[in-house]
């Protein structure tokens, strides 16, 4: 089985760092200051380091470090120049989906967001449900810590973080070819253990705390969504939608 994001060990990887705008190989170009403080002050990287850079959108590039300046007397913040060796485009995943009532809780909501771009996920979908006012947007923290998880990681792909949508609007608008609910109503409901691993993309949709609706239920099996259980215990909402990336991360390796 090949992996399409292998992942490296601390042992052989080059640190990865993010760069929005690649150049093309045998150019130079300066990293950002958060990926400059990371590069110099963190990783403590010299001059003539080699190490591999992303865009989020599928590129990997092979750089070698050509300028580094931490002497905070000469520069308000740490400066890094790299000049790409190599770039490669990495094999795009399956588009697995996210479909979320965010906690309100900020922290939690952050952790949740973390840890699907960990998995993999290609999409996250805030839902605004009946039971679920949504807490403060914060999009750009978000992209903050994608950014971070996906290098951690060692992807090449960032997540889409979508704006929140109406609970009505999503179900009829998922692109996804497998769509399934995690509810804990009694009804006729699969565990998710017991799916299928079959190619395509998917979409799990993950209810507030409190759960969906009776009403967001049914409207949701008379749209056609697979009625899904995600255990024999009531979890949070952020631990269900951590089980729920496991089990779509799971399809994918299958896959590979």
């Amino acid at each position: 089985m090949v992996d399409a994001y292998r992942l490296y060990s601390r042992t052989d990887a080059l640190p990865l760092l993010y760069m929005e705008s690649l150049p093309a190989a045998g150019e130079e170009a300066e990293l950002d200051a958060e990926q400059a403080r990371h590069c110099i002050q963190v990783l403590r990287m010299q001059t003539g380091d080699c190490l591999r850079l992303t865009n989020g959108k599928g590129l990997m590039a092979e750089a070698m470090l050509t300028r580094a300046i931490r002497d905070l007397k000469k520069a308000s913040q740490p400066k890094a120049m790299v000049r790409i060796l190599s770039v490669a485009q990495k094999p795009e995943p399956s588009l697995h989906i996210l479909a979320v009532a965010l906690p309100h809780h900020a922290g939690r909501a952050e952790w949740l967001i973390e840890k699907a771009t960990e998995l993999g996920i290609r999409q996250i979908y805030p839902i605004i449900t009946t039971r679920s006012p949504l807490g403060r947007w914060r999009p750009a923290r978000y992209r903050q810590l994608m950014i971070a998880a996906m290098l951690q990681s060692y992807q090449a792909y960032l997540p889409e973080l979508q704006a929140p949508i109406a609970f009505e609007e999503w179900i009829r608008s998922c692109p996804a070819a497998w769509r399934g609910i995690a509810h804990c109503e009694p009804a006729q409901r699969i565990p998710i253990w017991q799916l299928p691993l079959n190619a395509g993309s998917k979409c799990v949709l993950i209810g507030p705390e409190g759960d969906f609706t009776s009403e967001e239920i049914e409207m949701a099996r008379k749209a056609g969504w697979q009625e899904i259980s995600l255990g024999y215990t009531r979890l949070r909402t952020e631990t269900a939608a951590i089980v729920a990336c496991v089990w779509m991360a799971a399809t994918a390796a299958e896959q590979g």
